[in-house]
């Protein structure tokens, strides 16, 4: 333990027996000036310590004001120990001497020892400025190196230089290059500087990644996981997962196949991201349970090869039956008609020819809706409504609607054609032979 200041009382309790007893007391409060492992001297109030009045003991431990001594150190006599004697600690003979035991001189310097394995510092001549501009050798255990001077042209080879305590600067772009790879990365930065559209991060490899087409490669693992609510799961590096966000673009390689996918839902619990992929000729593309070979994320709207046609991002379902109502409570028409939409933000929408038909005599109007209910409407924004005058005989009025609106959907939710009448009857296609839609549009494109 370090030595302490003014570490110095008087014995209050003297040890038992006085010449060899292994403990004592100080003055109340005095035991926190002293120093556990190192010599104090012992002697009679009022004197000079000398051999003759004198002992010097060694504190092994410190109990709030009581010390406990190993007697008669340093070949001193026991002496009879009373109250009142003084106590301190300071500078003894073994100090010094353990000091410059440390320290050996020889012919051409000195040397620097210590522990159990002897450590030695060699300075050549016999008369060596260390901060002069002579040349100095410096010999370390087991290896010889050369100094690195801090004017001098040297190379360093096996250093590591830490970047949270160091400051690495004006270095020239061409100096950064990779001339020993390990990982699996095909587009390094090599010395050529890059477009003012490139992006760059840097992989797992520590390898900074060049970027072109605004698509930027997943860092980590990645597997395909299970579908749920109308999605396809892919499961991520927990580090990737912070950086995802719904809306951004994905690429994924499977089976010599490329899809593009707009994320729909961050699951950072799981890990992993939910994919709403493209549609070609009304049907959605979907991953099989296969190895994903590659991943790509995006914040781009439309990178590279990214489709940008609506329809790319479109589905749809389409009736030519006419399966009318006159209830005058909604009801589901079109009983096998519908259209299952996953979660996320979509633009829902229906369209196409519908009609009343009216032989009562008196003014009736009919109603027609898309709904996620049978029997209620969801929004007057995909509710139309006509009706027809009070003239005799078998009326007809037949009209085409255009209706939508944005939802987020927090779960996969299936939606129907749904129609009421006041004594009419709706007629959901109007005249033989037109057609009515369901549809759905990605609403982060």
């Amino acid at each position: 333990m370090a030595k302490k200041n003014f570490s110095i009382s008087t014995v209050a309790t003297a040890p038992s027996p006085a010449t060899t007893g292994t403990s004592l007391v100080v003055e109340a409060g005095h035991g926190s000036r002293f120093a556990q492992d190192e010599p104090a001297i012992i002697f009679p109030d009022g004197e000079q310590p000398d051999s003759t009045n004198a002992e010097i003991v060694t504190i092994t431990n410190i109990a709030t004001d009581t010390l406990t001594i190993t007697r008669e150190q340093e070949s001193t006599s026991a002496r009879t120990v009373v109250v009142g004697d003084v106590i301190i600690q300071g500078i003894t003979a073994d100090d010094w001497n353990t000091l410059r035991g440390l320290i050996t001189e020889n012919a051409d310097g000195f040397q620097i020892q210590g522990g159990a394995t002897e450590r030695t510092l060699t300075i050549a001549g016999a008369d060596v400025d260390i901060n002069g501009s002579g040349t100095n050798t410096y010999t370390f255990p087991a290896s010889t190196d050369t100094l690195v001077g801090r004017t001098s042209t040297d190379t360093l080879t096996n250093k590591t230089i830490d970047g949270d305590d160091n400051t690495l600067q004006d270095i020239a772009y061409s100096s950064i290059k990779s001339t020993s790879r390990t990982g699996s990365d095909t587009k390094l930065v090599t010395g050529t500087e890059g477009s003012e559209n490139d992006l760059a991060i840097w992989n797992t490899d520590g390898d900074v990644v060049g970027i072109s087409g605004g698509w930027i490669p997943a860092i980590g693992s990645y597997s395909i996981g299970s579908d749920a609510d109308g999605l396809d799961y892919i499961s991520v590096a927990q580090g990737m997962i912070d950086v995802l966000s719904e809306g951004m673009r994905i690429k994924v390689d499977q089976d010599a196949t490329t899809y593009y996918g707009i994320i729909h839902d961050v699951d950072d619990t799981n890990d992993k991201i939910g994919v709403f992929l493209s549609v070609e000729s009304n049907t959605r593309n979907r991953l099989n349970g296969n190895t994903i070979s590659n991943l790509y994320w995006s914040r781009e709207k439309f990178p590279h090869d990214f489709p940008a046609n609506p329809n790319s991002w479109r589905f749809q379902e389409t009736s030519t039956n006419n399966d009318g109502t006159s209830s005058t409570s909604y009801v589901r028409v079109l009983t096998s008609f519908s259209l299952t939409v996953p979660l996320g933000a979509w633009k829902i929408g229906w369209s196409g020819s519908w009609g009343v038909r009216n032989s009562s005599g008196t003014s009736r109007y009919g109603s027609i809706a898309m709904s996620n209910s049978t029997t209620s409407v969801l929004t007057d924004k995909l509710r139309a409504f006509t009706w027809t005058s009070g003239a005799t005989g078998d009326l007809r009025q037949y009209m085409t609607e255009h209706m939508e609106t944005d939802l987020d959907l927090t779960e996969e939710e299936t939606f129907y054609l749904i129609a009421a009448a006041d004594g009419s009857q709706v007629l959901p296609l109007g005249q033989t032979g037109s057609a009515i839609c369901l549809y759905a549009i990605d609403g982060y494109l």
